[in-house]
């Protein structure tokens, strides 16, 4: 299994996010499931509410058992701090199980893990409009060069930008490059203006920038 790795509170945070990896057991495993489906996390999808919150991620839990398939996914999972007028007593209890099994799963990692390095990085380019340039006193970053041939295209305007899996030889040089950088530095690539860009490890059975 290979889970998120710890990352210091601070801002701006690494480039890339740094992962762990463990070995469990078939009964580990087989335990899980049977958490699952004591959550009713087996069943058909389940509607976990919309909290009154803005901009925060989704937990999405993906189940493949005996052939078939199910998602589970909550917004705000992890958010809310006091009761939220917008969710049913069946939500906040169906939020709480589904946060109980993601905290297990994690737990099996957290006791004998080791660094993951992964096989692949996705590498997203972004436009202006979806990473301006960085203006605040005390968080101007100094240009980087891009430190290996392949690179995503030049994106438009508009938009988020444009994305390239990156594989083979070129992984350790990236990654050798992302420790010296974070969230917040600029990339020159050729003889283009910096670009603001946002990376993560490709996982196994990763769609990379199809997903």
């Amino acid at each position: 299994m290979i889970v998120p790795g710890v990352v210091m509170a601070i801002y701006p945070g690494p480039a890339i996010t740094p992962l762990q990896t463990a070995t469990i057991s078939e009964g580990q495993i087989q335990d899980l499931i049977a958490a699952a489906d004591e959550a009713g996390l087996l069943d058909e999808e389940i509607d976990f509410g919309q909290p009154g919150i803005t901009d925060v991620p989704t937990t999405t839990v993906t189940f493949t058992v005996d052939g078939r398939t199910v998602t589970q996914a909550a917004y705000a999972l992890s958010y809310q701090d006091a009761p939220d007028p917008n969710l049913t007593e069946d939500q906040v209890a169906a939020r709480e199980a589904l946060q109980a099994f993601v905290e297990t799963t994690q737990g099996l990692a957290a006791a004998d893990s080791e660094q993951y390095v992964p096989k692949g990085i996705v590498a997203y380019r972004l436009t202006a409009e979806a990473a301006p340039p960085v203006v605040e006193e005390g968080l101007e970053q100094e240009p980087r060069t891009w430190p290996i041939t392949t690179a995503p295209e030049t994106p438009g305007a508009t938009g988020i930008g444009t994305c390239i899996p990156v594989t083979g030889p070129e992984v350790e040089p990236l990654l050798a490059a992302l420790v010296e950088a974070n969230e917040l530095t600029p990339w020159l690539i050729g003889t283009d203006p910096a670009s603001r860009m946002a990376f993560r490890p490709l996982l196994p059975g990763d769609p990379g920038c199809e997903g």
